[in-house]
């Protein structure tokens, strides 16, 4: 596997965040295969959203990220804030961000991990934060990331924990922390981790809860927290855990609910806490939770946001809190939440995004706060060769690349991607003369094929 490392775009001078009170949240697809079954590489796993930094696999498997990198959670070599997609790794078929962690699986099911390791949540045995991706499984099929712990699902079904332990999150019976997997269960089909708390689905259906439960975020009708898993509900083909609260879709299509409510995020229309699941919406094909905020894909594409809003994480154009669903889109086959800000891939594969932006996490190249979604371009649109990105090859872009190469010259993500005609993952001469040759008209293309 090559690890791509792009220049720097821009940088942020905004003091590093401190890594308090955020959570992990994972995507889940609108695709003919729904979370949970054996087809692990759609779009349910090409986006997600951690607390302050996105990721985006696109069709041919290269791995992009952006926004907050204080503690090297992009996976780019730095801790340089990135206001742009940045590509890090090829042949990803799967992603998830937490708070300062993040993981993914390469399509022959090996796990990397980078990011923040405090508490040992990078798995590889110590608590040293990692920069870029380094290996840590092999033979993983799904994964989820949360607050400061993570965990993954083998080819055969097993669930391995590990990470901070403090309220009893890794499942295994302790609050000690583990830095390195740790197996908890059999038999486990998909797997999402909240801030302090986790899920999982079983073969059978069943939704199995854990860990911190302050809110009533288990779902058991306590709010006593839980250091192994117990059974919410039967029935499950869909979950995802927000901070507070979190959804589960049955194998009907009904969305429940539970948890934390201040803000209307259970979408029941009160701002009542509940610590067993209520039924909020039907004909559900997928969900995602963040902070306060929630969201849902019905079954005919149509995207619905509820929950807090100061920041425009609804995307409904407004900052007022919504205690019910409210529709914000149709034709989206993907949803993710991140802390205060989400985002969709719609039916043409492009990527909307919206909400906070203070650290650029949006993606759109500034620090503005968006309250409706806004297209991010779509980095399969690249053509090789056009190293300026005007449209067209010319002997303007020959000669950015020269001087790329002579270090005479900074080139953004997307400009590195064009101008390596080769492929070849650098930036060389070799790439100069390839679109030398295309102007003068000696070759009749600059794909690599």
């Amino acid at each position: 596997m090559m690890i791509k490392i792009g220049k720097k775009i821009t940088s942020a001078v905004l003091a590093s965040c401190v890594l308090c009170s955020i959570f992990s949240v994972s995507a889940f697809a609108v695709s003919d295969n729904e979370v949970g079954s054996d087809n692990y590489n759609t779009e349910a796993v090409k986006l997600s959203f951690g607390y302050a930094h996105s990721a985006y696999i696109t069709e041919n498997g290269d791995l992009y990220t952006w926004g907050v990198n204080d503690v090297g959670r992009l996976g780019d070599g730095t801790t340089i804030d990135k206001y742009t997609p940045t590509e890090i790794m090829g042949n990803v078929k799967t992603v998830s961000l937490g708070n300062g962690h993040s993981g993914a699986i390469t399509e022959s099911g090996d796990l990397y991990m980078w990011g923040y390791n405090k508490g040992g949540q990078l798995g590889d045995g110590t608590t040293t934060n990692r920069h870029i991706p380094i290996k840590v499984m092999s033979n993983v099929k799904s994964l989820s990331v949360g607050g400061y712990h993570s965990g993954a699902i083998t080819e055969n079904g097993d669930l391995y924990m590990w990470g901070y332990n403090n309220w009893g999150q890794l499942g295994d019976g302790t609050t000690g922390s583990s830095l390195t997997p740790k197996k908890i269960m059999s038999n486990v089909k998909a797997v999402d981790l909240g801030t302090y708390h986790s899920g999982v689905i079983t073969e059978n259906g069943d939704l199995y809860m854990w860990g911190w439960n302050h809110y009533g975020q288990l779902g058991n009708g306590t709010t006593t927290d839980s250091y192994i898993p117990t059974k919410i509900m039967s029935n499950v083909k869909a979950v995802s855990l927000g901070d507070g609260h979190n959804g589960a879709i049955t194998e009907n299509g009904d969305l429940y609910t539970w948890g934390y409510n201040h803000k209307g995020q259970l979408g029941d229309g009160t701002t009542t806490g509940r610590y067993i699941p209520t039924k909020v919406m039907s004909n559900v094909k997928a969900v995602s939770f963040g902070y306060n905020h929630s969201g849902a894909i019905t079954e005919n594409y149509d995207l619905y946001m509820w929950g807090y809003n100061r920041n425009g994480q609804l995307g409904d154009g407004t900052t007022t809190d919504r205690y019910t669903p409210t529709k914000i889109m149709s034709n989206v086959r993907a949803l993710g939440l991140g802390s205060f800000y989400g985002g969709v891939i719609n039916e043409n594969y492009d990527l909307y995004m919206w909400g906070d932006n203070y650290f650029g996490e949006l993606g759109d190249g500034t620090t503005t706060d968006r309250n409706t979604p806004i297209k991010i371009a779509n980095l399969l649109d690249l053509k090789p060769g056009d190293v300026n990105l005007d449209g067209t090859v010319s002997i303007d872009d020959v000669t950015l690349a020269q001087k790329y190469i002579a270090n005479m010259e900074e080139l953004d993500s997307k400009q590195l991607k064009a101008a390596d005609v080769t492929v070849d993952g650098d930036i060389t001469i070799d790439d100069v003369t390839k679109i030398q040759k295309y102007i003068a008209g000696l070759i009749s293309s600059l794909s690599n094929a």
